[in-house]
C-alpha cells in the first residue's frame, strides 16, 4: 500500500539524551517536575514535588 502512493517510510532517529542536575526551589517553595510520553496507541504522564530541602513531598 505504501509503495502504491510512493510512501518512504524512514526509520526512528536516535533519541539525543541530555543530563539534567536539579536545582530546588528558593527557601519555602515547592518545585514541580513532570515528564509525559506517547505512543500511537497509549501516553503516560508522571510529576514529583520537592521542597527546598529535596524532600520528597508526593
Amino acid at each position: 500500500m505504501l509503495k502504491a502512493f510512493m510512501v518512504t517510510v524512514h526509520p526512528p532517529k536516535p533519541m539525543n539524551l541530555k543530563g539534567v542536575i536539579w536545582q530546588p526551589p528558593p527557601p519555602q517553595w515547592i518545585k514541580c517536575n513532570t515528564d509525559g510520553a506517547t505512543t500511537p496507541t497509549a501516553s503516560a504522564c508522571g510529576g514529583i514535588f520537592r521542597n527546598s530541602n529535596a524532600e520528597f513531598l508526593c
